[in-house]
């Protein structure tokens, strides 16, 4: 008997499943992804949720070899 695959009940459900949301900070303008319940830089909680753009740079990446 062959199973069927499917994707989570979670990950079809999210809301933005293929672009990143991030946060904006209303005081300071700082963004931040993941989405952050007060910002790290000034300490606001009194942030929106923002679309962040299509394409950006890679700063920084890890390579997990098991």
């Amino acid at each position: 008997m062959m199973g069927v695959e499917s994707v989570p009940r979670y990950w079809r459900e999210r809301r933005y499943k293929y672009l990143l949301i991030g946060s904006e900070c209303l005081k300071c303008g700082s963004r931040h992804y993941p989405p952050r319940p007060a910002c790290p830089r000034c300490g606001s909680r009194e942030l929106r949720e923002v679309k962040l753009a299509d394409e950006g740079r890679v700063v920084s990446y890890t390579v997990v070899r098991v």
